[in-house]
């Protein structure tokens, strides 16, 4: 079994991915486990979102998400030109996962409150 993680710079844009894509797929036919951390700065705007909710400010952490949602979707789109079903299906998610994601900055920044678990569900997005 071959486990292969990739995160920061090697998922920063569409480029690296294809490359990583291009590594992955080089490999011998053995059982592989690939494991993609979230993509370049991405880590960095969670913990701002989530420090800007807890203060109140959701609006510029909401602002903050659609950005790394436009990011998202420009990657996808980038990735997956030739296949409209894959990034009409990829589309869905994503809108789905970033939906969830302002409800729970609208939440925190509600309840003026940002715990330990409040985070790690934020991060978790990345």
């Amino acid at each position: 079994m071959i486990v292969m993680k990739f995160g920061g710079t090697s998922v920063k844009d569409s480029g690296a991915v294809e490359r990583l894509i291009r590594i992955v797929g080089d490999k011998p036919p053995h059982k592989t486990i690939v494991v993609v951390s979230a993509l370049s700065g991405v880590t960095d705007t969670l913990t701002q979102m989530a420090e800007l909710a807890s203060a109140g400010n959701s609006e510029e952490a909401i602002r903050l998400s659609e950005g790394l949602e436009s990011r998202h979707m420009a990657m996808a789109e980038e990735l997956m030109t030739g296949s409209t079903a894959l990034l009409s299906e990829t589309r869905n998610i994503v809108i789905q996962f970033f939906s969830k994601l302002n409800e729970l900055i609208r939440v925190i920044s509600v309840l003026g409150e940002l715990s330990g678990m409040s985070m790690a569900k934020i991060l978790s997005y990345g």
